[in-house]
């Protein structure tokens, strides 16, 4: 533990930073995979796809909302504070908004496929946009505070 500590620690500003996004891109995806459209989707069609395919086939509802996200908090100064110095109150609210970003652009990204669409779709999507928007939240913020406990355990 103490050597991976180092090793982070270690690293230039640029390459702390590029490490924090791939983070942020990787816990992005993997709640994108449960709570959006790939998993549902293999879930109803009783695992007769695949999820390679069903991955693939619904990328641009990931990609655009991630990349939403990201310059959002780029701009908003999400990335310019050390880990050193993190403290998850002062950055909440720049998480939030971010989350929700991901969240209600994955939603409107997903509707955006389809010419005609019913209120209960709608409703069940926004509620979707919603829970993908909180997870992705809470796992940013948990993801940060155990990066700092790892890399400052003093």
């Amino acid at each position: 533990m103490n050597r991976l500590s180092y090793m982070l620690r270690d690293l230039s500003r640029k390459k702390k930073i590029l490490v924090l996004v791939s983070t942020d891109c990787l816990i992005a995806f993997f709640c994108w995979l449960v709570f959006g459209p790939p998993l549902t989707f293999l879930i109803a069609s009783e695992f007769s796809n695949s999820l390679y395919s069903l991955i693939f086939s619904n990328f641009q509802s990931f990609i655009i909302p991630f990349a939403l996200t990201f310059l959002y908090f780029y701009f908003s100064g999400f990335y310019r504070s050390l880990m050193k110095f993190f403290d998850s109150k002062d950055s909440i609210f720049r998480a939030l908004i971010g989350a929700f970003i991901f969240g209600f652009s994955w939603g409107v990204a997903y509707l955006y496929q389809y010419e005609l669409i019913r209120i209960d779709f709608l409703t069940t999507v926004a509620l979707q946009s919603l829970l993908l928007g909180a997870v992705f939240y809470a796992f940013l913020q948990i993801s940060r505070d155990i990066a700092r406990l790892i890399i400052y355990p003093t």
